[in-house]
């Protein structure tokens, strides 16, 4: 009987609570705002580059047992499919506990994956990652607050440029050609 009492303890504080988690906040989702069969269109001085997105996803609210060391997190993207340049482009928005973001654009062929990404501190209202913040015209409009990253050393593409209004708007090949979203 002892042992039964034991037990049947044992198994109510292993089960006991629940964290519930939210799902991804809409209002995040234009960093990823792509649905299945949009097209992604970038043009550069004579030629377009189209992506068809053929994945996208968007995390719902969920829960767990109390029991683990995890931390509630919501994430959003799309994929799209190998562009005539063999490279496609999954795009990711990850949110951690009202904490902060995580945003990646990482453009993926069969012989590389190069991805840029950075996170975001909603507490401290600051880029966490080395982002260079810069004005940036696009289709005739100067945009404000536009992140850049770059690496030099990448095969495919060295440098993307992003909003949070828009996502990824524009980005630069290893041939210096500079692709800007068509809107």
């Amino acid at each position: 009987m002892r042992n039964l009492i034991l037990i049947f303890c044992l198994f109510f504080i292993s089960s006991c609570g629940e964290v519930e988690c939210p799902a991804f906040p809409e209002e995040l989702m234009t960093w990823v705002d792509s649905k299945t069969n949009d097209i992604l269109a970038y043009k550069s001085f004579n030629d377009t580059l189209s992506h068809i997105v053929i994945n996208n996803y968007k995390t719902e609210r969920y829960s767990f047992r109390k029991n683990c060391d995890c931390e509630c997190s919501a994430s959003a993207g799309f994929e799209t499919h190998h562009n005539k340049n063999s490279y496609k482009i999954i795009g990711n928005c990850s949110y951690f506990n009202d904490n902060y973001i995580n945003v990646s654009y990482k453009f993926q062929s069969n012989e590389t994956d190069e991805l840029f990404e950075f996170r975001y501190d909603f507490a401290n209202n600051q880029i966490l990652d080395e982002v260079d913040i810069i004005d940036y015209e696009l289709n005739g409009v100067v945009l404000s607050n536009v992140g850049m990253i770059e690496k030099a050393n990448n095969k495919k593409v060295i440098k993307v440029y992003f909003t949070s209004k828009k996502g990824l708007i524009a980005f630069v090949d290893k041939n210096s050609i500079e692709w800007k979203l068509i809107e």
